[in-house]
């Protein structure tokens, strides 16, 4: 089976080889020295000099504990939507927070410049603001060098969040520059390692406002006792040990391809996707400017997934919620080929025409 999603991905070889050895310890010597290494990497890679702390967990877990840890129960929280983990962001926020503010384009589009000004000229002072690079569900990306700014210039002290899990080591991201004030990434996309390590990246600004906010109630979501451990070069608790040495093999062979190359190897593989899909008169859905996933329309998905995986040995993922029947969805990161994807639209051409959907 050759796996095609947007998480998880197939992994480069060394890492896979790093997954097979055998555990460490958590307070061992070589332990410590592998997490000093993988952090260092990670704010290369996530473009800070602010700490990115890992959490064991899936990046919503990530997210969860950021929205925990930082926003107080009487915080304002806007959340500007275009897909399903947009609206997964405002499943989080609403368990924490009393007033939250939710805008919203259709699945497929992306918010402009233009509608983000009318839109933050017309509500009261928001704390914080949450967006998504990088939409998962839809293929559709945020353009934060010009959201952010545009933000900035309506609410200059408002927290700017973002969920970059289908955005780190895909699209460019340097989080100083740009200026926010929370990122959230997963292991299991860009950074090209299985799921279950969560990376979480705060501004100063916003550790100050989760000191003011003294809301992190939570044990193991409190991102003050993460920090401290991180600190002392430690966790707070027992991590996914071999999850941490796999993401640092990954982070490693990610710095040495370098980070533009990196970013343009996932524009490129995506270019290519997108001609090979068109050459066979397939129709992808909305805006289709992710570089980690594209969203093909298809009669019938479900069944054309099935068939895809057991005939031919593809395996994508499916659409979510009113997409579900209508769409399929293949990934664009990880150890994954122009071969790959030219065989899978390939082996998706001659599986709609046995079909007859």
């Amino acid at each position: 089976m050759k796996l095609l999603t947007p998480g998880p991905v197939p992994l480069p070889e060394a890492v896979a080889e790093a997954m097979a050895l055998q555990p460490l310890h958590h307070h061992s010597q070589e332990f410590l020295e592998i997490a000093s290494m993988c952090w260092k990497g990670l704010q290369q890679i996530v473009g800070t000099t602010q700490p990115v702390l890992l959490i064991g967990g899936s990046a919503t877990v990530g997210i969860e504990a950021a929205v925990q840890t930082v926003h107080g129960t009487g915080a304002h929280v806007a959340v500007i939507s275009h897909g399903h983990f947009g609206q997964r962001i405002v499943s989080l926020v609403s368990r924490c927070c009393s007033a939250i503010t939710v805008h919203e384009v259709p699945w497929g589009d992306t918010f402009t410049v233009d509608q983000i000004e009318t839109i933050f000229k017309n509500i009261s002072k928001p704390d914080a603001i949450w967006m998504v690079q990088s939409e998962t569900s839809t293929g559709v990306t945020l353009d934060l060098d010009a959201i952010v700014p545009q933000i900035r210039s309506v609410w200059p002290d408002a927290l700017i969040c973002i969920d970059a899990v289908t955005g780190i080591g895909i699209h460019r991201f340097e989080f100083d520059t740009l200026g926010a004030d929370v990122v959230v990434a997963g292991s299991q996309k860009g950074l090209l390692s299985p799921p279950g390590l969560a990376a979480v990246a705060l501004s100063k600004r916003a550790w100050d406002a989760a000191a003011a906010s003294s809301q992190a109630s939570s044990l193991s979501l409190n991102l003050f006792r993460v920090l401290e451990a991180y600190q002392k070069g430690r966790f707070s608790w027992t991590p996914p040990v071999t999850l941490v040495r796999a993401l640092s093999v990954a982070v490693d062979l990610i710095l040495k391809r370098g980070l533009p190359s990196t970013w343009t190897h996932h524009e490129h593989l995506t270019e290519f996707l997108h001609q090979e899909l068109r050459q066979r008169h397939f129709e992808i859905f909305g805006k289709a400017t992710s570089h980690a996933v594209t969203v093909v329309k298809v009669n019938n998905a479900p069944t054309i997934i099935h068939r895809l995986a057991h005939e031919h040995g593809f395996v994508v993922a499916g659409g979510h919620e009113e997409l579900q029947s209508s769409v399929l969805r293949i990934g664009t990161c990880g150890a994954v080929s122009r071969e790959d994807l030219a065989e899978c639209c390939s082996a998706l051409d001659h599986t709609i025409h046995q079909s007859r959907v």
